[in-house]
């Protein structure tokens, strides 16, 4: 709390006058930051993007906002401060379950996903692969940068869950990305 009030120029007084404890302060930096990240993408699924391009959309917002992140932070959420780190796994289980899930029916219905995925499954894939991802559980980080690892995630994704129509707009997309 005294390096936020020195870097702000702010004494102790002051910051507890807004926040009881370190705990209340993380806790509103979490809710502020989901709720920046569920408007931006509701912004990006407002566009009238087809369903791939919403997704690539919304991966490289993913990638800009998270890359910097140092995987410890959500361990140290988990352990240390649990009231945030509630709001977080909230957010993943209802925002982002539901953009995803939104994402693969726009996608079924414009032709490009197939149509015989089990919606609730890949979603559910997904957010765990996600979540692993985020919380450096699953992959030496060390070797490749985040951007490296979420890129081929979104493209590994993408590629499983496309019809053939969506492979070709994929193979098109990559392309012009690189």
């Amino acid at each position: 709390m005294g390096e936020i009030c020195s870097f702000q120029r702010i004494s102790k007084k002051t910051l507890y006058k807004y926040f009881k404890d370190k705990d209340d302060l993380v806790k509103s930096c979490m809710s502020f930051e989901l709720q920046r990240t569920e408007k931006e993408v509701k912004d990006i699924m407002s566009k009238g993007l087809n369903a791939i391009d919403e997704s690539f959309e919304i991966s490289r917002f993913v990638i800009d906002n998270v890359a910097d992140l140092h995987p410890a932070m959500f361990f140290e959420l988990e352990n240390y401060y649990p009231e945030a780190f509630k709001l977080y796994e909230e957010h993943q289980n209802k925002s982002i379950r539901s953009s995803i899930y939104d994402n693969l029916e726009k996608g079924i219905k414009e032709g490009y996903y197939r149509a015989d995925l089990n919606i609730d499954i890949v979603v559910s894939i997904y957010l765990t692969i996600l979540y692993n991802l985020l919380s450096a559980k699953m992959i030496n980080t060390k070797s490749f940068s985040f951007r490296e690892i979420y890129r081929e995630l979104f493209i590994y994704h993408t590629h499983g869950i496309s019809s053939p129509k969506g492979l070709e707009y994929l193979q098109q997309k990559l392309i012009s990305n690189d």
